[in-house]
């Protein structure tokens, strides 16, 4: 009888040692590739140095307008291969356009492809861009900050704010931020 007691313990610290092992596993996996999609949206600043050019407005206006973004657009930037990030913003690109919707914004979606005029200032995606109704751009980058975006903080009502507010001396453009970013 005791001999069958101790094959039940033996049995029952196995399953533990298993399921401890299978636990550390996994949150090893989630952890290293949560960690890897930690990145600077403007790595190197380009976006930065660009927006500080007087004319930034007007040139990004022009690719937009080439785009055929009308004036009252929100357009959501993915990049063009699958991307983990750009999926962890579907929830808060869909809450930003509802409030703007309301305000009678319309949606556009893009993908931002190597080599193209939206490429030459956006290097990271998901990124917003949103064209007040008087034509002029109101917000451009990231939809939120933080690992895997989804733990991060969103600033959906900054630029909720910032895209109906007609009254903003030159557009927001958010790019010291670090989280979840698709780039290359």
């Amino acid at each position: 009888m005791n001999a069958m007691i101790l094959k039940g313990v033996k049995r029952e610290y196995s399953v533990y040692l298993i399921m401890i092992a299978w636990l550390v596993t996994v949150m090893s996996v989630v952890i290293s590739f949560s960690v890897k999609k930690v990145v600077a949206y403007d790595p190197f600043g380009d976006l930065i140095y660009q927006s500080s050019n007087t004319d930034f407005a007007k040139e990004i206006s022009k690719v937009l307008e080439s785009m055929n973004i009308a004036p009252g657009t929100m357009l959501h930037v993915v990049s063009d291969k699958p991307c983990f990030c750009d999926d962890m913003t579907n929830k808060y690109s869909e809450d930003l356009y509802e409030r703007l919707e309301e305000s009678g914004f319309t949606y556009k979606k893009a993908a931002l492809i190597k080599g193209d005029q939206l490429s030459r200032y956006i290097v990271s995606t998901p990124t917003v861009i949103t064209v007040g109704h008087d034509g002029k751009l109101k917000y451009l980058g990231p939809y939120a900050t933080g690992l895997g975006c989804f733990t991060g903080d969103t600033d959906i009502e900054g630029i909720y704010a910032a895209s109906i507010d007609n009254e903003l001396p030159g557009p927001i453009v958010n790019a010291e931020n670090v989280g979840c970013y698709c780039q290359g």
